[in-house]
């Protein structure tokens, strides 16, 4: 048996069942599923989706600027020229009579930091090129103490170690040159700026994109 609605209950609708719309008009409902916000630049998707990269995709990082591949590049050189160093030391010492074991290894460490810094530079480590900006002032106050010395006892030492000296002082003036125009390249403003990116907390853009 129906049992009457108590009061406040649904209205009643005359014969016909429920409420009635102006011709072709429908009522409208929320769209089904959840909608994503439209984002501007890049091909649009069905639900919204936009064409940024998915979350948790590692971007591909920056390649370095010209001033650093240069400055790399460089660096190299410089740990190279060291070799010719060992060789020049352990003929020094063959003539002399003394043992070169100190500056053999003096050299193998040089060729090292060279390296290190060569490759922590290249993946834009900023400590990198303090640290170089470092060795490069130690490096150049060993090199004016090497020359005082060597000049001071050029006079006394015979021809063939004059020979020797006159290299030494070449090469220790070509290795500071490198050096100089190596911390020159790492502080410029493009490498200044490969830094920063690289650095950790900032977002890396896809290779190819400005800043």
């Amino acid at each position: 048996m129906n049992q009457p609605y108590p009061p406040g209950g649904p209205e009643s609708y005359p014969a016909g069942g429920g409420p009635s719309y102006p011709a072709g008009a429908q009522p409208s409902y929320p769209p089904v599923g959840p909608q994503y916000p439209q984002y501007p630049g890049g091909p649009q998707y069905p639900g919204g989706q936009s064409s940024y990269m998915p979350a948790g995709q590692p971007l591909i990082p920056r390649e370095p600027p010209s001033s650093i591949r240069a400055a790399v590049i460089l660096m190299y050189v410089g740990g190279g020229l060291e070799v010719p160093g060992v060789i020049f030391n352990l003929m020094a010492a063959r003539q002399s009579g003394s043992r070169a074991g100190a500056s053999v290894i003096g050299a193998l460490i040089g060729i090292g930091l060279w390296v290190w810094m060569a490759r922590s530079n290249q993946a834009g480590k900023s400590w990198a090129r303090v640290t170089s900006t470092v060795f490069f002032g130690i490096d150049s106050l060993l090199a004016l103490l090497l020359l005082a010395g060597i000049g001071a006892v050029m006079s006394s030492v015979a021809p063939s170690a004059k020979t020797i000296l006159a290299v030494t002082i070449v090469g220790t003036i070509v290795t500071w040159v490198i050096g100089l125009v190596t911390i020159i390249l790492l502080w410029r403003k493009e490498s200044s700026d490969y830094y920063a990116a690289m650095s950790p907390g900032e977002m890396i853009r896809p290779v190819g994109t400005g800043r």
